[in-house]
């Protein structure tokens, strides 16, 4: 009775919170929290132009690229979030892990220290080398492939898109859950110009955030640079004194030359480098009390969440760097863009592998480095109309290079000895070929086809090694390649009921590339001792598998629609079918006998094991209520689950409360899918006041989501959750371009999941912060 009390408590949360969205916002957000869309990166700046309206509080219009091409957000026939600058500001939302709140359909999660976006359920369960992500990111059209160094802080942004569904035709590569697109600030050619803010909240939480552009050449050339700078305390608890834990600091370094040689040339060169310290993803807590560590006598094992016990310095270091060209070219036959861009990350974590210290040892340590290194480069021609008809054509080249460098088990327990060091690398080799047409059959009507051919070579380099082998002394035994291609389509019926009001159907299929496991290299051989095993006795060392592409066919049914100058609603309904799911999951191998004493290693196994179905509903809303007053809302509704998976294995609580077991291979056919909420609800309101004195403004962020699983078993889940998040700013009409902010982020404490690492040494997860609040000083001219 208490379990079905709780949930209708949550329920009601929801419930509340999705009616208010519905009564208090006739309205609509244009798709996503967005307000004002800065200028996009197209062939040409394309700039929100507010529709008229005669008491001048009108919605902006929302231009996107999600067709490679500058259109209405409410001409493209796919569901689209789009969030400004302005609008993530009034979110709270400063890093890309946080659009869960402002997004419908959308989870940023984390797996240790690997980044997993979801989109309407669809999602990637696969973290080995190599792996990517089934949602793609995009920062300034570049393409970011490294799931290490897939959370990254947005202070220097004009605007997030969030394209939702397959888009296996323009972007196609690994987008079989959909793409998000993040703009950053491109300099200005007219002015001087520019924004600087400071803030401090709890937990000693220190930022400070600047942009500033210039002309060199009036109308010709000009330059910006942005920074970003954050330290703060661990908010975490280690209860084994004198180990200190790392503190939070993070940097971001952007700076851009804009050249427009002429009115139709327009060329951009960006660079960046950041880095990201922190190892809030890697501070385990035992969830119900199931680590390892009660195996000891003398064991300090956290009893409450944000305690951690460890007698390692428990670190993460993400470290990224990048420069890419861009340059757009305007023609009377239509709009050429070239892409071309490097980049490089790595992510080196230290972390005990279960959480709860023993006295006098170190306990379980996994050192793991992560190396990322990408090249890509692409050309596309955007057509004018020529009379009902226009298309996009292009081509993309990718290069990846991706692995662990490396992961380490380091045993230093009672009565054990026993260290494993595990190499293992990919690198791809990918290109496509893509078009879409458009067809205008009346002025009312319109019909869009596209293909895109899809090409990826993979090959395995690694080894797995008795021992601790230095990242200089690794082996990387060069295990073969295969190559996987691919045809996906996308067809789309666009229907204009009246001049602000499009209604749409779309057909779409995705593919997400074929994957070498790296965690299935045989233990202590090389290919040539490999074969010569297995000739004296036959299957007796087995090569490392590979897991055949998975698939995607998505429909769409959806309304944009402008009720009035103030009013957007927006509507759609879905339903995605996954074919050849790529499944990780773990299964205890003993490497150095005897074990016991010695201890198993948890490595996972690739599969193409399931295949699934997800359908839902999505409503989202935006209205300016008056001139002081916007609101906006969303509600998502989803039921994603496993059609089939007969072969399933998962981690079950075996009773001792030191390890979890896995289950013998059962059926988890019908279960929820992981990341998968079945409801999700978000309501903003926004009030500002102008007066003599001066601007004030006052925002609050609801947000509410039903329970999620992180297993396939559905064992281990968050509960049905709320948050709240309060801001009010002040503009003194003395001093203008200051303005003064306080905020607070989840405001109520509630406990959120940040990571999970569920296997033998037991249930460990990590949780996003708790209550922060400060305030913050921002300057701009």
């Amino acid at each position: 009775m208490r379990k079905l009390g709780e949930k209708r408590r949550h329920l009601t949360v929801l419930g509340s919170t999705s009616l208010a969205a519905i009564l208090v916002a006739t309205p609509a957000w244009a798709q996503g929290t967005s307000s004002q869309t800065a200028p996009v990166s197209g062939a040409v700046a394309a700039e929100s132009q507010a529709t008229t309206s005669s008491d001048n509080i009108a919605l902006e219009e929302i231009i996107v690229t999600a067709q490679k091409r500058d259109e209405n957000i409410r001409d493209v026939p796919i569901s689209i979030s789009s969030l400004s600058s302005d609008a993530l500001a009034r979110s709270g939302v400063t890093n890309n892990l946080q659009l869960t709140n402002s997004v419908p359909g959308l989870r940023m999660e984390r797996v240790g220290n690997a980044t997993i976006p979801a989109i309407r359920g669809v999602t990637t369960f696969v973290t080995v080398a190599g792996a990517q992500a089934n949602v793609a990111t995009y920062v300034d059209n570049v393409y970011i492939s490294n799931l290490a160094a897939g959370t990254f802080d947005l202070p220097d942004v004009s605007r997030v898109d969030v394209l939702k569904g397959p888009q296996g035709t323009l972007f196609g590569r690994n987008a079989t859950g959909g793409a998000i697109q993040v703009f950053t600030r491109d300099p200005n050619l007219d002015r001087l110009g520019g924004e600087v803010s400071v803030g401090y909240g709890n937990f000693d939480t220190f930022t400070m955030k600047g942009f500033i552009t210039t002309p060199i050449i009036e109308d010709k050339l000009a330059i910006s640079v942005s920074g970003f700078r954050e330290t703060a305390d661990n908010y975490f608890e280690n209860l084994v004194p004198d180990v200190p834990l790392q503190n939070i600091k993070n940097y971001l370094v952007r700076g851009k030359i804009l050249f427009t040689p002429t009115s139709d040339t327009r060329i951009v060169l960006n660079a960046f480098k950041s880095r990201h310290l922190g190892a809030e993803t890697v501070q385990f807590f035992p969830r119900n009390d199931v680590t390892a560590a009660n195996a000891y006598p003398g064991a300090i094992v956290p009893k409450k969440p944000y305690q951690v016990a460890s007698n390692v310095r428990q670190t993460e270091d993400v470290k990224a760097k990048g420069v890419s060209l861009q340059i757009n070219q305007n023609t009377s036959a239509g709009d050429f863009t070239i892409i071309g861009s490097w980049d490089e990350s790595s992510s080196l974590t230290t972390s005990p592998a279960f959480a709860g210290a023993i006295p006098g040892f170190n306990g379980v340590n996994f050192f793991s480095g992560v190396y990322d290194e990408s090249w890509s480069a692409e050309a596309n021609f955007a057509s004018r109309k020529f009379g009902r008809f226009s298309f996009v054509a292009g081509a993309n080249y990718y290069f990846n290079n991706n692995g662990w460098d490396p992961t380490v088990s380091r045993t230093d327990l009672p009565g054990t000895s026993s260290d494993v060091t595990l190499f293992g690398k990919q690198k791809t080799h990918a290109y496509a070929f893509y078009g879409e047409a458009t067809l205008e059959v009346t002025d009312d009507l319109s019909i869009i086809g596209g293909l895109r051919y899809s090409s990826e070579k993979r090959n395995l380099k690694g080894s797995i090694l008795p021992g601790v082998v230095s990242q200089e002394d690794g082996l990387r035994y060069d295990w073969g390649s295969r190559t996987f291609n691919s045809v996906t389509q996308r067809a789309s019926i666009r229907y204009k009921v009246n001049p602000n009001s499009n209604l749409y159907f779309t057909y779409s299929t995705g593919f997400k590339s074929g994957n070498l496991d790296n965690t299935t290299i045989p233990f202590a051989q090389s290919p040539e001792s490999c074969a010569a095993a297995n000739v004296t006795v036959p299957g007796s060392c087995s090569f490392p598998t590979s897991v055949e592409p998975e698939k995607i066919t998505a429909f769409e049914l959806g309304l944009k629609s402008a009720i009035s100058s103030r009013v957007n609603v927006d509507f759609a309904i879905f339903y995605n079918k996954l074919k050849d799911m790529q499944i990780l999951t773990f299964q205890d191998a003993c490497f150095v006998a005897p074990c016991p004493p010695n201890p198993t290693t948890s490595l996972g196994r690739l599969s193409n094991a399931a295949q699934g179905k997800m359908y839902g509903a999505e409503l989202t809303l935006d209205a300016r209520l008056s001139r002081e007053l916007r609101v906006t809302g969303a509600i998502s509704v989803l039921d994603a689950t496993f059609s089939s998976y007969p072969n399933a294995t998962w981690n079950v609580y075996n009773g001792t409360n030191t390890s979890l077991d896995t289950t013998p291979v059962m059926s988890a056919t019908g279960k929820q899918m992981p990341r998968a909420p079945k409801a999700t609800a978000s309501l903003s309101a926004t009030y500002t006041k102008e007066l003599d004195l001066g601007t004030f403004s006052f925002t609050a962020n609801g947000y509410a989501s039903e329970r999620i699983f992180y297993d396939v078993g559905n064992v281990f889940d968050q509960k049905a959750y709320a948050t709240l998040g309060l801001s009010a700013s002040f503009s003194p009409a003395a001093v203008p371009g200051l303005t003064v902010t306080g905020w607070g982020t989840n405001i109520t404490s509630t406990r959120v999941m940040l990571a999970n690492f569920y296997n033998n040494s037991g249930a460990n997860e990590s949780y996003q912060r708790p209550a922060t609040y400060g305030l913050r000083v921002g300057y701009s001219f």
